[in-house]
């Protein structure tokens, strides 16, 4: 929350060290390699929420947004439908975090498929 990422990771890394079975643990650590831009570690954590607790909604949500960045689209749509058909509103989450699907492809210097656009758009 300070803005910290390296010392977020490293605490949540000191965490996992203890006690390797909390999934908040590598999904919050998962969210700080994110804001560093290190996507493939941020899915890697994601991923070991979701083993340690299947039905972890936010991370599939969380990993079908760094699967974007990453142009793996087809990986992407499956998380985000997945995250949706477990309730989870990924409209809502796409937008905590950008203002429109424009403003993710300024930001990132991409254009998503109409379909994944519609997928963060439309109800």
């Amino acid at each position: 929350m300070r803005g910290d990422d390296d010392k977020a990771i490293e605490d949540y890394t000191t965490a996992i060290t203890l006690d390797q079975n909390h999934a908040n643990v590598y999904f919050n650590r998962g969210i700080s390699y994110v804001a560093k831009g290190d996507y493939d570690k941020a899915i890697q954590d994601y991923s070991h929420a979701i083993g340690l607790k299947s039905n972890y909604t936010e991370a599939y949500c969380n990993r079908g947004e760094a699967w974007l960045h990453l142009k793996e689209w087809e990986k992407a749509k499956t998380d985000l439908s997945t995250a949706k058909d477990m309730g989870e509103d990924i409209i809502v989450s796409f937008h905590n975090d950008y203002e429109s699907v424009e403003d993710f492809e300024q930001k990132n210097d991409v254009k998503l498929p109409e379909y994944i656009a519609t997928m963060l758009t439309q109800q």
